[in-house]
This record gives C-alpha cells, structure tokens and sequence, in this order.
C-alpha cells in the first residue's frame, strides 16, 4: 500500500490481486483481479464473456487476423500473454501490479509469476508480491529459484525490534504513557498487526 501511494501521487497505474485460500478463488485469482483494475483503470469496454481464454486468443493474434489455437498454450505462453496485457493496459504510464498471499497460489498462477520475474526487465512494470514462508507451500520453491536467479529482489520482513515496537505505539498513539507502551512492547512480539490489535482494544487481550 505504502508502495501504490508514492506511485500514485507520481500518476502511474497501481493494481492489485490477492489469493485465497485453495478452492476459494479459482485458477489465476490474484492476476486475473489485478488485470480486472487495469482493464477498468484504462477504460476497456466491461464483457461478462470475459475470461482467460479469450484475452488468451485476442492477444495472441497474427498480424494476418489468424489467431492461434487457445487451449493447451504452455506456460511461457501464459506469462508472454499476461506480460503483453499489462504492457497494453498500462499504456504510457509504469504500472505497479501487487500480487498478495501467493503461499495460497495455485501452480499455474505462480508459473506466471516466475515468467514475470524472469521477463518484467526493461518494461514499465514493477510487480510486488507477497507471500508467508509456510514451508508447505508450493511459492517457496520459486522463491528459491527466483533467488537462485538473481530475478528477483527479496525482502524477509522480521519481526520488529522492542524500539520499533515502541515507536510505533508512540506513532499510532501519541501520548501514550510508558507503562502502555511497556505492556505492548511485551506482549505483541514484534508484530505489527498485534501492535494495531492492542491499541485497538480496550484492555490487553490475552
């Protein structure tokens, strides 16, 4: 969020996608939410026909009007599709594309995903992700991988330090005394979620 702000206030195009978890939002959640934004964000005409197969066909287009058969496209395929959508959709503008929780992704959204990370160089698109390093899920596996690479740049976001914690006790509630922000410091483990959830509550929760 902190990241669409500043890119908004420069007037670049900001979407974002989230998945769920498995079996509750389908192949390609997060991309095809993020690629909805942009559609509406650039002005494209609304189609309850729409679907993936169909941005598949239409972007895969020859120069003669023939287009390529549409079932069975491989992953490059997938991702140089998605690749061209958000360069179109983004115009003139840079883009920035969240894709949120991928440790709920399914396999075909995260092959794109590596596509992108493999491709995005050199275009006007930054994608951000996020995902928990829940050693079951299948997105830790690429990350290793994008690592490995150098494809992508990855941030391990820890747990606040007992300061941190304390300046943003102090940030969110100014004023407050030393005995709260002592009991919050203790008891939110540096998480910042846990910090908002206790100055939220009357009372420290158990």
């Amino acid at each position: 969020r902190e990241v669409g702000r500043t890119a908004r206030s420069r007037g670049d195009l900001v979407v974002s996608g989230r998945a769920v978890p498995s079996g509750a939002g389908g192949p390609y959640r997060p991309l095809a939410e993020a690629l909805a934004q942009a559609s509406r964000a650039a002005g494209q005409p609304d189609s309850a026909q729409w679907h993936w197969s169909a941005a598949f066909a239409a972007h895969l287009r020859g120069p003669d009007g023939a287009t390529s058969e549409g079932q069975g496209l491989t992953p490059v395929m997938r991702g140089e599709v998605v690749l061209r959508l958000l360069r179109t959709l983004a115009g003139t503008k840079a883009m920035v594309v969240g894709l949120e929780d991928l440790h709920w992704a399914d396999a075909d959204t995260l092959a794109i995903v590596e596509y992108l990370a493999d491709n995005l160089p050199g275009e006007r698109v930054l994608c951000i992700a996020t995902a928990r390093l829940d050693p079951r899920a299948a997105v830790v596996e690429l990350l290793r991988a994008l690592n490995t690479r150098r494809n992508a740049q990855l941030v391990h976001v820890t747990r606040l330090s007992d300061d941190d914690t304390g300046q943003m006790v102090r940030a969110c509630r100014p004023g407050a005394g030393a005995a709260e922000v002592s009991a919050v410091v203790g008891a939110a483990e540096g998480v910042p979620f846990l910090v908002e959830e206790m100055l939220a509550t009357p009372g420290l929760p158990s």
